[in-house]
């Protein structure tokens, strides 16, 4: 066994450390990069035009996130098969400079054959663009090359770069800072208590939040949602005195323990498990699911004002159904 996976370990560590950092493990989804919906159609109007035969799908990466896809209508995405891609180009820095070509396997789709991946980033910046084909000649790589030129083209507009670049300084977004997004400079965020060097997201960034419907967000240690129908989720920052790799991976244990406690509950089904120092909620139901991690003593409150938020949000933090050529 050793010997067949010599050459993976960038790719299974990569792994590894995105699931015990990450909610990755928890969902069959993908995460999107928050993004105002203006930019994001640029780069999904650009993915659309670039039509070809043979191909599944396409999408535009920045960073382990997913700004935008586009589907061969005849296949169904699958957000497995698209994290595994994902994490084999986040795993190998020579797969994120000039143009590749490489056999992936997705095994949602067919577990025997391989499909053919073209990986071509923008230059000087970690926002990629993916092409996922069935055919393997030549000719189909220079096809795709020439689409995913003017990919990148439209990506370059200064509209949608600068927005892109933005959504990347900003994310994970902070919910700390979410019930002052209307205030417009650093100061005024620091008087609100906000820390200095804390990543402050612009009004476009996130939709615009009612005052005083957020006050109990700033309390989150963190905070994720997970929308089944899509398959899509959005996982906030940890707080900061939570971010060290041995706090993080503790915060995602202990939403696995409330998982397992939930696992022959009949949906929708919920719990609560407290430690010393935090809660931990989880809330399964058909449609979506909730996790919430946050100091004992909270109201209970800060549920519904994350949930409400999340609706507010859903044109900013998720991709929506996946459009189809």
């Amino acid at each position: 066994m050793r010997g067949l996976l010599v050459g993976t370990e960038s790719v299974l560590n990569s792994l590894i450390r995105w699931c015990t950092q990450d909610m990755f493990l928890h969902f069959e989804g993908f995460e999107p990069l928050p993004l105002a919906p203006a930019a994001r159609a640029v780069a999904t109007e650009a993915l659309k035009a670039a039509r070809l035969n043979n191909v599944l799908f396409a999408f535009v990466m920045a960073g382990q996130r997913i700004l935008t896809a586009v589907s061969n209508r005849q296949f169904k995405l699958n957000a497995l098969d698209l994290g595994m891609v994902v994490n084999m180009i986040m795993s190998s820095a020579s797969l994120r400079t000039g143009e590749s070509w490489t056999p992936v396997c997705l095994s949602r789709y067919n577990d025997k054959a391989f499909a053919y991946a073209y990986i071509s980033f923008l230059e000087g910046s970690d926002v990629g663009v993916v092409f996922i084909s069935m055919a393997s000649d030549g000719e189909q790589f220079y096809a795709i090359s020439q689409q995913a030129a003017l990919v990148k083209k439209a990506l370059q507009q200064p509209s949608c770069t600068d927005a892109i670049a933005e959504a990347l300084a900003n994310s994970p977004i902070d919910l700390r800072t979410t019930s002052i997004a209307g205030v417009g400079s650093r100061e005024a965020w620091e008087s609100q208590g906000v820390a200095a060097g804390s990543k402050i997201p612009r009004q476009s960034l996130i939709a615009p939040v009612p005052q005083g419907q957020t006050s109990l967000l700033e309390g989150v240690i963190h905070a994720a949602y997970y929308a089944l129908g899509i398959q899509q989720y959005f996982s906030s920052a940890v707080a900061p005195s939570y971010r060290t790799r041995r706090r993080v991976k503790m915060l995602i244990r202990n939403y696995g323990r409330c998982r397992l406690l939930l696992r022959s509950a009949k949906v929708p089904c919920q719990i609560c498990v407290a430690t010393d120092h935090e809660c931990f909620y989880v809330y399964l139901a058909a449609e979506y699911q909730v996790f919430l991690a946050v100091p004992r003593g909270i109201s209970v409150g800060v549920i519904g004002q994350f949930y409400q938020w999340v609706r507010n949000q859903e044109t900013h933090i998720f991709l929506g159904q996946i459009p189809t050529w």
